[in-house]
């Protein structure tokens, strides 16, 4: 079996990500963009949410 290289995640500093953010032409692109960051939404996960997968009676499994 051959073995495949280790990927390397690359994450935004907060200076390129202002950079990002500022850069959209549309205001819903930035939202979009900040909501994931917030949350940790993946593209796809963020993609495909609705309204419904939103629960706003509960509090967050995860403590930050």
């Amino acid at each position: 079996m051959l073995r495949e290289p280790k990927k390397i995640h690359a994450f935004f500093t907060f200076e390129e990500y202002e950079k990002l953010i500022q850069n959209f032409s549309h205001d819903l692109g930035a939202k979009r963009t900040r909501f994931a960051r917030h949350t940790g939404l993946r593209p796809s996960e963020l993609t495909y949410l609705t309204w419904p997968d939103v629960d706003f009676e509960n509090e967050p499994s995860v403590s930050i």
